[in-house]
């Protein structure tokens, strides 16, 4: 029986608005969240997971977009799963409630089980 996961992606409004210029660093990279506060959340997006592997110690996802092939390498990118996320709240601005309590880049997975390929 084949097994396909999908998840929910924590995408930052920087990459979608600038994606020409972050496409390069995901292509050749390893997507690890906000690097800079100019990072700003707008809601999930689903990928497709399509493999799991152990480089220097962390584990990564090959996802794939669903949004198409300009982002990564044809869509497809790398995500960390050991990156944890979450928004510290300053004087006058509450904590995001996603991300009040720190969570993976990778959440709500799901995997529907499919029949089996006739022959």
């Amino acid at each position: 029986m084949r097994c396909y996961i999908t998840c929910n992606f924590i995408p930052l409004e920087h990459l979608w608005l600038y994606s020409y210029q972050i496409t390069p660093l995901v292509k050749k990279g390893v997507y690890r969240g906000p690097t800079s506060i100019d990072f700003v959340y707008k809601c999930p997006h689903a990928v497709s997971i399509y493999a799991i592997e152990v480089v220097d110690r962390e584990t990564i996802a090959l996802v794939k977009s669903t949004h198409g092939t300009e982002l990564g390498d044809k869509g497809y990118f790398r995500v960390s799963l050991d990156t944890m996320l979450v928004e510290v709240p300053y004087k006058g601005k509450n904590a995001h409630r996603d991300f009040a309590q720190p969570c993976s880049l990778l959440s709500r997975f799901c995997f529907p089980k499919l029949p089996p390929r006739e022959v």
